[in-house]
């Protein structure tokens, strides 16, 4: 831990002097009249004013900050969105560091300090509602043309009869994200056609995946925007994910790949033959009412591909709820001295402690899992709970469900709890996949 916080530090401190060291270039931008003192300065048009002002609000009574509000036409440089929230030239360093904004300082034109434009419209998406603005909150100069390149798995396409419903909201987040105005002529692309579009497909790690093609270099001033080249341009895999797991409530997808390596199974509790063409890896925490919910719904149709050579499942421990640690350490010590079949059915019986409402009383929760450890005689049982790389991977949430096939390059992540057919069509189309010369 103190290891991580002196890195944090460090960086803040490096960002800090950044910012100072490219003041120069917001004074050059200036026509001319003297500067009042100011941690931030907002530059606005004419179409957002009002959304300066709520920002300045914002910033002054959030954060104790001194705010100037300048119009665009005082400014020899032109960004791409308005308003854009820039480093004053008198900024307090301490109050930055403490306001923690000097995490999220990127240079703009002319290596002008200031907040990313996908921060400041978000925020200032948010500020206009809470003030019911009647006017635009946030104003894009740059026009963007948005591809969805979705996956090649059933469960990481788009669901192309509910997509015309959100495509107000997807060409919404779009502009958002990519500080650029998006226009609703959204493609759907399979990566095959993405190819054929000119769309480095083998570079983007997630899929589905927002890319943009745009005349205008969307990368400057922003956190979220990287480079394809070619006038493309995505999104950085952790703000991917974060999307991706929106399209995912919105019913959109019900899943989505990534181009990382197969999970670490040493150690893992294993239930089905190795020689199975798919390997699933179910991450799941004993405490958790969803993985209660996957578990008595869900897993027994899973069990019964296992049994029929189709896939085979390993359990990982994702503790999130430390009480359920105990359960865990049963549950090891169930496989090693009985085997798979029994772990199952010592599982669906180590869930009826979140069924029947004992996760929240220490006091039956204890008592629960002495009866367990006695009904499976493994009271004096000190197995270990074996590590995985869950951290790795970017799992998170329980249950969260990891796929893979011999001959699919990509893993395929299903997050939350599904019908048992979502996670079935899954692994007879990686079957497929491997079977292919």
């Amino acid at each position: 831990m103190a290891r991580k916080s002196s890195g944090k530090i460090l960086a803040i401190f490096l960002i800090v002097i950044f910012a100072i060291s490219s003041l120069s270039a917001v004074f050059s931008m200036f026509r001319g009249g003297a500067l009042q003192r100011a941690d931030l300065l907002i530059v606005y048009d004419s179409a957002t004013k009002k959304t300066a002002q709520e920002l300045a609000k914002f910033f002054e009574n959030a954060y104790n900050l001194t705010v100037r509000l300048l119009p665009a036409s005082d400014l020899r440089v032109k960004f791409r969105a308005y308003p854009v929230v820039l480093l004053g030239p008198g900024f307090d360093r301490r109050k930055l560091l403490v306001s923690g904004l000097a995490a999220f300082i990127v240079r703009g034109p002319r290596g002008a300090p200031m907040l990313p434009y996908e921060l400041t419209a978000q925020l200032a998406a948010q500020l206009a509602a809470h003030a019911s603005l009647n006017t635009t909150p946030y104003h894009f100069l740059v026009n963007a043309t948005l591809y969805i390149v979705e996956g090649e798995s059933p469960v990481a396409r788009i669901n192309k009869t509910l997509f015309p419903r959100l495509m107000p909201a997807i060409v919404s987040l779009a502009s958002s994200v990519f500080a650029a105005r998006v226009g609703y002529s959204v493609a759907v692309l399979t990566p095959e056609e993405a190819a054929k579009q000119g769309i480095p497909v083998d570079t983007l790690s997630v899929l589905p995946a927002f890319v943009a093609k745009s005349s205008a270099n969307l990368t400057q001033g922003t956190m979220s925007v990287v480079p394809l080249g070619n006038g493309f341009y995505t999104l950085k895999p952790q703000v991917q994910l974060r999307i991706d797991d929106l399209l995912s409530q919105a019913g959109l997808i019900t899943g989505y790949e990534r181009a990382l390596q197969p999970p670490n199974v040493t150690g893992l509790i294993r239930y089905g033959s190795t020689a199975a063409p798919v390997k699933a890896v179910i991450y799941w925490d004993y405490l958790c009412p969803f993985s209660a919910m996957f578990a008595k719904s869900t897993l027994p149709q899973l069990v019964k591909e296992a049994d029929k050579g189709l896939v085979t499942l390993y359990f990982a421990d994702l503790i999130i709820h430390p009480q359920a640690f105990k359960l865990h350490r049963y549950a090891h010590c169930v496989y090693q001295k009985y085997g798979a079949k029994k772990f199952i059915e010592y599982s669906l019986d180590a869930f009826n402690a979140v069924i029947l409402g004992y996760a929240q009383n220490m006091t039956r929760l204890a008592s629960f899992e002495e009866k367990l450890a006695r009904k499976y005689n493994v009271t004096n049982c000190n197995a270990n709970i074996n590590a995985d790389d869950a951290e790795r991977l970017g799992v998170r949430g329980t249950p969260t469900v990891v796929i893979w096939g011999k001959k699919y390059k990509r893993l395929i992540f299903v997050v939350g709890v599904r019908p048992a057919n979502v996670y079935i069509e899954t692994f007879k189309w990686l079957a497929g996949v491997s079977k292919r010369g």
